[in-house]
């Protein structure tokens, strides 16, 4: 070994998304809707399509990808879920025989990751320390702070981390690495020039699956088919992360992704592709003609933009195997859809899914927002009505109901009073969209209003499936009155 090299032995944490249960009213209609969207699951996929439901396990992707590319020049690479007490006591006993240590974090994973940092820094003050993800991102100057942390990648990671790796490898110098964050030997803060976007993401290797720990079947499996969206949505941080831009993989580089995937899930399992709006290019058709040429023994999911479907669009999804469509419209209201620069309207998404239901047997899951910028108590009434009123209709099958969180890197949270929105705090366990308090709110409806209106629709849902035993028709305002809404938010705040 030459003089002044280190032999690099690397360990990516994992950190899942949790949720923060503040209410109990809000976890029985959790409860009762996951058993409802269980249910369907299970006669309209299970029954009809045969399809094998994916296991529970979570993963990150983008970390997947790092790790992908670092084993093409390191060999020793763990990867590491934090999903439990033990895991992450084996984490930190673990990194003592570790001298690089990764994380993505999520904007509501940041305080896991970070207390599991300073705890693996304390039993080995040596190791190295590397923030990556979304929330890195969108806000390194504060993450490169942390004393725990000596590295944040920013932005796309895979090219900065092979060049930061070689660095500590060889004790270099960091200055010239582009799209990293860190400390001289001063103490102060460094932030390096930016990186472009690569141009061609086939030169990245595919991502390496078999690093997830135990059997792959026990993960809910997604891939990416692109990266990037060209939309600019107020309340998402992808503008910021890919600059309005959509790149794609080849389809065969995808169907060779997916074809190395069939071989290890169980027949008929469902993976998910999770681009913004898959559909929306040519290559997307391409992908599908091959999966329709050369069919995979899994089944298919997708996020669709409600303006690019279509009847061609639907055929190729069936023929190629996909089963389930996920659209978001995020609220009914257009007033609230113009302010947020969502590029949908109530009319579009309506006719998406009545083409949908006439032309496939396709499930339909849809994504909804309470509390965005513009909401009013008329609008956020307007929107569990349209809601209820589409599923007695059965015009969709699953809503996924979120309550707004002005996530790091979106244009809300980097100007809120553009939309008359006070962020209150940055405990980050509470950016979940499912918590109270709730991070801000809008200067005309309250997050208790947010809060309770989300409540509200989970009940209404309730009362459609007729799933009485799960809640009583009392209880709502009973729950109001003794969650103490004011006094919990007084002492976040």
């Amino acid at each position: 070994m030459r003089k002044g090299v280190v032999f690099v032995k690397i360990m990516a944490v994992d950190v899942p998304v949790g949720v923060l249960v503040t209410n109990e009213f809000a976890t029985y209609l959790n409860d009762a809707l996951s058993k409802r969207s269980d249910d369907i699951l299970l006669d309209r996929l299970v029954n009809r399509h045969k399809v094998k439901l994916p296991g529970n396990k979570t993963y990150t992707l983008g970390l997947i990808c790092i790790l992908s590319i670092i084993q093409t020049r390191w060999k020793e690479v763990k990867y590491r879920l934090a999903d439990d007490s033990t895991t992450i006591e084996k984490i930190v006993s673990e990194s003592v025989n570790y001298n690089v240590m990764l994380f993505s974090a999520k904007s509501n994973t940041y305080n896991m990751s970070l207390v599991i940092a300073e705890e693996c820094k304390r039993r080995n003050p040596n190791l190295k320390v590397i923030f990556g993800g979304p929330h890195s991102t969108s806000l390194p100057k504060e993450v490169i702070a942390e004393n725990s942390i000596d590295f944040v990648c920013i932005g796309e990671g895979e090219e900065s981390i092979i060049e930061l790796i070689c660095a500590i490898e060889n004790n270099g110098n960091y200055s010239s690495i582009k799209g990293i964050a860190y400390k001289n030997e001063f103490g102060k803060v460094i932030i390096t020039e930016k990186r472009m976007l690569a141009e061609k993401l086939d030169d990245f290797p595919i991502p390496n699956f078999a690093l997830l720990e135990g059997d792959i079947n026990d993960y809910h499996i997604y891939i990416e088919t692109g990266r990037g969206c060209t939309h600019d949505c107020s309340f998402c941080a992808n503008p910021m992360l890919w600059q309005r831009k959509v790149r794609k993989y080849t389809p065969e580089r995808t169907y060779n992704l997916l074809k190395g995937l069939s071989e290890v899930l169980q027949k008929n399992t469902l993976v998910h592709i999770i681009d913004p709006a898959f559909g929306s290019v040519d290559c997307d058709y391409e992908l599908c003609r091959l999966l329709e040429e050369k069919p995979l023994t899994l089944k298919f999911s997708c996020d669709i933009c409600a303006i690019d479907m279509d009847i061609e669009l639907i055929e190729h999804l069936v023929k190629a195997g996909f089963v389930m469509t996920c659209i978001g419209i995020e609220n009914s209201s257009e007033s609230v859809l113009r302010t947020n620069k969502k590029p949908v309207t109530l009319n579009i998404f309506k006719q998406a899914c009545k083409t949908i239901r006439e032309h496939s047997e396709l499930l339909i899951k849809t994504y909804w927002i309470i509390g965005l910028p513009g909401e009013t108590e008329e609008s956020a009434r307007q929107n569990r009505n349209t809601i209820i009123e589409m599923l007695k209709n059965d015009e969709f099958d699953i809503c996924c109901e979120h309550i707004f969180i002005p996530y790091p890197g979106s244009k809300i949270y980097d100007d809120p009073d553009k939309y008359n929105y006070k962020i209150y705090h940055k405990d980050w366990s509470y950016y979940d969209a499912r918590s109270f308090p709730l991070p801000g709110e809008n200067i005309e409806f309250s997050m208790e209003s947010a809060y309770i209106s989300y409540l509200d629709i989970l009940r209404a849902e309730c009362e459609v499936y007729e799933l009485d035993k799960y809640f009583n028709r009392e209880n709502l305002q009973k729950q109001q009155e003794v969650v103490g809404f004011r006094e919990h938010k007084k002492r976040l705040v």
